[in-house]
């Protein structure tokens, strides 16, 4: 099935562009483009930055120990 969708989508593309170019609506066309670019584009993930600003490095760590004696 996906190799047909495929072929399909190979085979349809330049009427796919024929028929974007002669949209008139500027804010459909930016739908249809944007939509369509979420198949080529990867979507971007949440990310945790946060930091421990509070904690110590290694050699903090070593450092303390060291001068406990």
């Amino acid at each position: 099935m996906r190799e047909l969708l495929s072929n399909f989508c190979d085979e349809k593309f330049e009427d796919f562009k024929v028929a974007f170019d002669n949209i008139k609506n500027p804010k459909e066309k930016c739908a249809i483009y944007l939509k369509a670019q979420e198949f080529v584009t990867p979507k971007l993930s949440t990310v945790d930055l946060k930091t421990d600003l509070d904690r110590k490095t290694f050699e903090q760590e070593l450092d303390e120990l060291s001068q406990e004696d």
